[in-house]
């Protein structure tokens, strides 16, 4: 059978990074995805609905890195995708974001994550929680 998409949804994937006090260039952080509605928990994956396919366009902060940088980093199917840009490439307040070269293409049922591995140490007594906003276009296919 062929398929076809019936229709796009542009949408944002907020991702929160909580980078623990005093964490050592290197080390890697799991994201917990948190928009998708008020309804649905916090998650460290997604699986993408088997009548969707999601592209992803862009990756920004709104005002930069709050903590120490690192390299953002998308998961699918635990495979590690391509670009990986730093959280001082995805300011708002100084730059336009990351724009991804060629959208990463996420097909259906496939699991999503996100992790940050650090660039520098936390140099903070505190832990510090950087918000990300991935933007994205579901499309809706049937089969």
């Amino acid at each position: 059978m062929p398929v076809s998409g019936i229709g796009s949804n542009p949408s944002t994937v907020t991702v929160e990074f909580d980078i623990p006090a005093s964490a050592p260039a290197g080390q890697t952080i799991a994201g917990n995805i948190t928009a998708f509605g008020p309804l649905v928990p916090a998650s460290a994956t997604v699986v993408i609905p088997p009548t969707q396919r999601w592209y992803f366009y862009s990756i920004s902060t709104t005002d930069g890195p709050v903590g120490p940088d690192g390299r953002v980093q998308i998961l699918l199917n635990g495979d590690l995708q391509y670009f990986q840009p730093s959280l001082s490439q995805t300011s708002l307040s100084v730059l336009r974001g990351y724009t991804f070269p060629a959208p990463v293409k996420a097909k259906p049922n496939t699991t999503i994550s996100f992790i940050l591995t650090l660039i520098a140490a936390n140099t903070l007594t505190t832990e510090v929680i950087q918000n990300v906003q991935f933007d994205i276009v579901k499309y809706q296919i049937s089969i």
